[in-house]
């Protein structure tokens, strides 16, 4: 019995990682029970084997993907001081590679405009991680004079979604580099930290 239990557990967490996928290649509509389960080896009658509906696979989704990312964007960097820290902040995530591999991205840069029209359990996940995102964010800003750090660390991660989100959007390669190389300056100038080397890994 032990062992079915584990062999349970496995199969959620198999369909959990093909999902944390697929909704970011292919939207919440886009990537359907049938896709996920195929994807992950599995027949579409096993789904309800393991969760109650999609809406409940979308935010166990979420969360694996939001925490997967947090820890690639940001671990690593706690000791840098803050010029240092924000210039590798802005280049993990602004960068041509984060563009171009929309699945294993931030959920939050991919998944944004499909969430505000899900119901208010998902929406409320994307709002939990995006706040643990903007916490982890805000312990490195230093707050201004009349400003908060966690306003900043908003203003960042919106920032930094918005310009992953555009940089996909248009057609022109260049263009699209120009958007992710803009939106880091602007970044640095905002922050009042030396312009970016571009020369630093």
């Amino acid at each position: 019995m032990r062992r079915t239990a584990e062999d349970k557990d496995e199969t959620r967490r198999k369909i959990v990682d093909v999902a944390s996928h697929r909704l970011r290649e292919l939207g919440v509509d886009g990537a359907g029970v049938a896709r996920i389960m195929g994807d992950a080896g599995l027949t579409h009658g096993g789904f309800y084997a393991h969760f109650a509906s999609k809406a409940e696979l979308v935010r166990e989704a979420m969360q694996a993907a939001f925490t997967t990312n947090r820890k690639r964007w940001l671990d690593g960097l706690e000791r840098l001081d803050d010029a240092t820290w924000l210039r590798r902040v802005l280049r993990r995530y602004l960068n041509p590679t984060h563009r171009d591999t929309i699945g294993d991205g931030c959920p939050f840069a991919a998944l944004a405009s499909d969430v505000a029209r899900e119901g208010p359990e998902v929406r409320a996940v994307m709002e939990k991680e995006l706040l643990e995102t903007v916490d982890r964010l805000a312990e490195h800003l230093r707050a201004a004079e009349g400003d908060r750090a966690r306003d900043r660390a908003l203003a960042l991660a919106a920032l930094c979604g918005g310009g992953i989100l555009m940089a996909r959007a248009v057609a022109d390669p260049a263009l699209s580099d120009q958007i992710l190389e803009a939106c880091q300056e602007l970044a640095m100038r905002a922050f009042e930290c030396p312009r970016a080397d571009r020369s630093e890994g």
